[in-house]
């Protein structure tokens, strides 16, 4: 009987491996990925050829970099054969479709790696690094609609090439049938994977690595930079690092019960997104009536034009200003998933004392994690930000400022009239697209975008006018919403006895140093800001030409109350006298760079070119590197520079959690 139920049921089995086939072995899926490897290599090439206008001839960097890209061609043909092999277990109907999709996906993703790498490094010089493609999966939601608009028929175009691919990918179950090509390439791969990852390791400090690491294959330079951060997360010497310092952290209580407020003024910290020094109308705008309302704020206060904030990117620019503590922590991009150290913020400090505290924000505050900072060791009596409201129509995910400042109003109308309201205001009409807004009047023309390509990191420069005019409808709509409050202010009569600051987080360029928008480099263009204080009760401008950082915001707001600074600001005050010791500027955006300014010089170090030394003064040109005519100002501005990241990285890395969450960040 069961001889005979064995029979009966073999056809069966046959009838079942038939129909939904096996996925085929490891070994050929991995020989038909490192010949996708090198056909895409190939394409790289050529698209490295044009971006740079030369013809690759160095044969020994591109094979050591197609050597040294290895590791993640095993990686993307692992997961592709694992997906293969669970759906095959999964005896579903459709299975061999479901595998075609699979292998599609991870190859798309590949190629879109590749794809999107070379679009980049088209418009900014750089390939896609890993931090930057960790922003873009982690905020996919809020990123996806533009990619899609933009590169919609791209997208499509190298669907229909992975589905090809991932085809002949399923086509061969067995080694003997592979293609001469995958044969050979094969045992090379898997001789080579240790030595791989050796050669990457071992000539990721090294100068002479750069150009086959960075410069020709996408998938290399992602490598590259993940062994670069892991290699850079040193600090100082052992014994260097047992000398920072370091103040214990003690409870907010202590610094208020120490310090008494004598008076307690209402409090505003108002921070506009990516406006330049120059761009109001009494520090220049090109003669342009751009910021009518704030020239009329600036003639009460303490004006620095030559603030220079922290970073070029919002996530480290903003909690800078919040937490007045320096965003270098590590060689990669943080998005304040673990925050193992003590945070104090401006707004802890003033709710100390009995403040009122109020964050209203135009923007999405989860962006990048700053949220996850901000709320670390702090709270808010009321926290408002574009995801507060779920029935507005949203531009890449930020509120109509005019909402932000209703909600303003609504809550100093809320008030006890017993306790001081510290309120902090983030405007963002003026982040790209700079897109008009209901009511506003477009003052500036012409200012259309609609006739040529415009995007975040390209456009057509022939219009920059356009564009330059947009955005100042966009820094005039701003403006006006900052009247509005500080009228509301004048009405209730607080307006003089209030601390006001206003500042922006970082700059916003035109192609004025070879770049757009933001987060690309460190030229002033993006990195230089203006930071006015009107002090309770004071009349008349005081411009100051020295210079200050983001972090000297919070520090100055607690001496215009007539309060020293708190233990854990690394900021200085400097409403009084001018700050000690350098500025440092960092990049972990699209092209990560660090920097400082100091004694008349600003130093540039990209990852992966050469330091870049210029003159600062009030009106700077940074056309000429001067790093070659004055080698000793580079290296002193060096040692500067890395003995700064030492101390940063010592103690965000080299510290026990336990030792840094009870002690304060290092003073620079």
């Amino acid at each position: 009987m069961s001889g005979v139920l064995g029979r009966d049921d073999q056809p069966a089995r046959e009838d079942a491996g038939r129909n939904h086939p096996s996925a085929p072995p490891f070994t050929a899926v991995l020989s038909k990925w490192l010949i996708i490897s090198v056909l895409v290599a190939a394409c790289s090439c050529f698209a490295v050829s044009w971006v740079a206008h030369a013809v690759v001839d160095d044969l020994v960097n591109l094979l050591a970099a197609w050597i040294m890209q290895i590791p993640i061609v095993v990686g993307a043909a692992s997961v592709h054969w694992m997906g293969l092999v669970l759906v095959g277990c999964m005896n579903i109907r459709m299975m061999r479709a479901f595998q075609l999709c699979w292998g599609a996906l991870v190859i798309l993703a590949f190629l879109l790696v590749y794809a999107g790498s070379h679009r980049l490094r088209a418009d900014v010089g750089v390939f896609l690094s890993p931090d930057i493609l960790g922003v873009v999966l982690s905020n996919l939601r809020q990123v996806l609609p533009d990619m899609v608009k933009g590169y919609g028929v791209d997208i499509l175009l190298l669907g229909a090439i992975s589905t090809g691919l991932a085809l002949w990918c399923m086509g061969t179950a067995k080694v003997k049938r592979l293609s001469l090509i995958g044969v050979v390439l094969l045992p090379v791969a898997l001789l080579v994977l240790p030595v791989s990852l050796a050669v990457t390791f071992a000539y990721a400090e090294e100068e002479r690595g750069n150009q086959a690491g960075y410069q020709y294959l996408p998938t290399t330079s992602l490598g590259w930079s993940v062994a670069r951060n892991a290699l850079g997360r040193g600090g100082l010497s052992f014994q260097e690092a047992t000398t920072l310092d370091l103040v214990e952290a003690k409870p907010l209580n202590a610094f208020v019960e120490a310090h008494p407020l004598r008076d307690r003024p209402p409090v505003f910290v108002i921070i506009l997104e990516s406006v330049p020094w120059d761009r109001f109308g009494f520090l220049g705008s090109g003669g342009k009536d751009v910021t009518p309302q704030i020239d009329v704020f600036s003639e009460d206060c303490v004006v620095f034009p030559r603030t220079y904030a922290t970073a070029n990117h919002s996530n480290y620019a903003q909690t800078s200003i919040h937490s007045s503590q320096y965003p270098m922590r590590s060689e990669a991009l943080d998005s304040f998933e673990a925050i193992d150290y003590p945070t104090t913020l401006l707004s802890d400090v003033l709710g100390g004392y009995g403040y009122r505290t109020g964050f209203f924000s135009a923007q999405n505050e989860d962006w990048q994690g700053m949220k996850n900072f901000i709320f670390a060791n702090s709270g808010f009596d009321r926290f408002f930000h574009s995801k507060s409201v779920t029935d507005v129509e949203l531009v890449e995910a930020k509120l109509e400022d005019s909402v932000v400042v209703d909600e303003v109003l609504e809550f100093l109308a809320s008030g006890d009239g017993v306790s001081p309201d510290f309120i902090y205001v983030n405007l963002q009409n003026t982040h790209f697209p700079y897109a008009p807004q209901e009511g506003a009047d477009q003052v500036f023309e012409p200012c259309s975008v609609d006739g040529f390509e415009f995007n975040f990191f390209r456009y057509d420069q022939r219009f920059n006018e356009h564009v330059e005019n947009r955005f100042d409808n966009a820094l005039r709509n701003v403006d006006r919403q900052v009247g509005r409050l500080l009228d509301a202010l004048k009405e209730a009569g607080i307006y003089d006895e209030s601390l006001i600051a206003i500042s922006s987080d970082h700059g916003e360029a035109f192609y004025g140093a070879g770049y757009p928008t933001h987060g690309t480099t460190l030229y002033d263009d993006q990195i230089r800001v203006a930071t006015m204080f009107k002090l309770p009760g004071a009349k008349g401008r005081r411009v100051r030409d020295d210079i200050v950082s983001g972090v000297d915001l919070a520090p100055s707001v607690l001496e215009g109350l007539g309060l020293p600074n708190h233990p854990n600001f690394q900021g200085q005050q400097v409403l009084e006298a001018p700050r000690e010791g350098p500025v440092f500027l960092l990049s972990h955006g699209v092209r990560p760079m660090s920097g400082l300014v100091s004694n008349g010089w600003k130093l540039v170090v990209p990852k992966q070119q050469r330091p870049i030394l210029t003159r600062v003064g009030l009106q700077n040109d940074e056309a000429e590197n001067l790093a070659q005519q004055f080698p000793d100002v580079v290296n002193e501005m060096k040692f500067k520079l890395d003995r700064y990241e030492g101390r940063q990285k010592s103690y965000y890395l080299g510290l026990s959690s336990r030792k840094r969450s009870s002690h304060y960040p290092p003073k620079q």
